[in-house]
């Protein structure tokens, strides 16, 4: 009876730390508001399910400057592909989704790049 009810306390523990992880990652990408190397840094250190990380990305993308001589200025696309290599190097189909969007971040970084060099 004890050995039950130490699994059923046990099991219950191991659900509400995994519910509150997510949470707890998402208010560290709150915390950090307009930080690009914060986010950066998040998304290359931080072991959260990829929903958190989703989220991280979509933040990034939202803060990344218009400006091409400020996105030029601050080496944004040689960061993301940085943490997007990074990612992409270690094992786990995680780490794969988290690189490829990086990926796909840097490309569209690349486009701005291009497109208002072209106009100018």
């Amino acid at each position: 009876m004890v050995i039950i009810a130490v699994g059923c306390l046990t099991a219950f523990a191991v659900r509400c730390v995994r519910s509150l992880k997510p949470e707890i990652g998402r208010r560290k990408i709150r915390a950090l508001k307009y930080d690009i190397d914060g986010l950066l840094k998040f998304l290359r250190d931080e072991g959260y399910f990829w929903p958190v990380h989703e989220e991280a990305i979509a933040k990034l993308k939202h803060c990344l400057p218009a400006d091409p001589t400020l996105l030029r200025s601050i080496g944004l696309r040689k960061k993301i592909e940085d943490v997007a290599r990074h990612r992409l190097g270690q094992p786990g189909e995680v780490n794969q989704l988290i690189g490829g969007a990086l990926v796909q971040v840097a490309g569209e970084v690349d486009n701005i790049l291009n497109r208002r060099g072209k106009a100018a």
